[in-house]
């Protein structure tokens, strides 16, 4: 749902479920124009947690952007402009945020 959602808006994918060993994964790997970006997909069904962004802390960016970094490297991309988004999916409904 979220990689055809980013196709509708004009993004081409680059990867999904980039996992860069014990460092982590990214969700969709996509470019954006000129900009790499690396997209964490949330869902939920309900409020028992949460909105779906409310998963993507501190912490979880932290890894996004180690894995970033080692997808930019293995791509020889290091100079390339990137950002974080986030896709949060709850009850069928797209919401796209940029973080970074």
């Amino acid at each position: 749902m979220a990689r055809d959602f980013l196709l509708s808006k004009g993004y081409e994918i680059l990867a999904m479920n980039f996992r860069a060993g014990q460092m982590g994964e990214v969700d969709i790997v996509c470019r954006d124009g000129d900009e790499v970006v690396f997209v964490e997909v949330k869902m939920r069904s309900g409020n028992d947690f949460g909105e779906p962004e409310e998963a993507v802390g501190l912490r979880k960016l932290a890894k996004i952007r180690r894995v970033a970094e080692i997808y930019l490297s293995q791509n020889r991309l290091e100079k390339s402009l990137w950002r974080i988004d986030v896709i949060a999916i709850k009850n069928n409904e797209i919401e796209h945020i940029t973080i970074d």
